[in-house]
């Protein structure tokens, strides 16, 4: 087999590249009051820096997590288990914030704009929070 090393073959390799990669967008939303949020949702680019709080989700009870709401099939928190709340940190901390230290996972971005997380501690309900795109 032989690889032609041409200009046009290099130059269509390379613009292929370009179309097929993309940088990740990772999502946040409102932590419970959406009034009192600058918005409902939004996706914020993968180095953009940013840093937001964590609600942590489980269809399984976990320790300082509250009932499903009425409208969830979910326990929700805020608080790992020394009550100590994620308040701010990039969107890798909150997903190891989340599966490490409270045993949960990130909330989905429905389950956060459903509000299955609102109230559950930390003063987030009026500040914009990671959430995964899983369900979106």
């Amino acid at each position: 087999m032989k690889f032609s090393t041409s200009s046009s073959f290099i130059f269509g390799f390379l613009a292929l590249a370009q179309l097929t990669t993309t940088h990740a967008d990772y999502h946040i939303a409102c932590g419970g009051k959406t009034k009192k949020c600058p918005m409902d949702y939004a996706k914020v680019p993968e180095d953009s820096g940013s840093l937001f709080g964590a609600r942590c989700c489980s269809e399984m009870s976990f320790e300082n997590c509250e009932d499903p709401k009425s409208n969830c099939s979910v326990y929700a928190g805020s608080k790992g288990p020394d009550k100590e709340c994620f308040l701010e940190g990039t969107h890798d901390d909150a997903v190891q914030f989340c599966t490490e230290q409270v045993n949960a996972r990130l909330c989905t971005c429905n389950e956060v704009l459903n509000k299955c997380a609102k109230g559950t501690g930390c003063g987030l309900n009026k500040q914009m929070v990671w959430c995964a795109p899983d369900q979106m």
